[in-house]
């Protein structure tokens, strides 16, 4: 029974960020909308998550160790993304159709996942 409930627990607190975290980015997203990818780094500096959904990108920032506190710092349509480039083998810029630059920067996957991702969800 002791290492049941210890099971449960490292259980719950291994899903529970990630719930909490799609969770989070729903309220930013129309209710048809739904996030489909996300993936971990840091955007213009700032350490969080990129998710991408049917309709947008949205980065959440992501700050402090024991209680998080949380921040949609991106929320853009794909019809409002101009280019996506990668810049090098983890980093990728997102330019919006205004010509605002994102740096978007992932430590343990080739930025080509990345890229490959939003290029599908671009041509839904």
């Amino acid at each position: 029974m002791y290492f049941d409930n210890v099971y449960t627990r490292v259980l719950f607190i291994g899903t529970w960020p990630i719930m909490a975290l799609t969770e989070f980015a729903q309220k930013s997203l129309q209710r048809d909308d739904k996030v489909r990818k996300t993936y971990s780094g840091k955007m213009d500096g700032s350490y969080g998550h990129l998710m991408i959904s049917e309709q947008k990108l949205l980065f959440v920032k992501e700050e402090g160790f024991i209680r998080k506190n949380r921040s949609v710092t991106l929320n853009l349509l794909f019809e409002k993304v101009g280019e996506i480039k990668p810049t090098s083998r983890y980093e990728l810029n997102i330019v919006e159709s205004d010509g605002s630059k994102h740096s978007f920067v992932v430590d343990n996957i080739p930025i080509t996942v990345v890229e490959k991702s939003i290029r599908e969800m671009l041509k839904r």
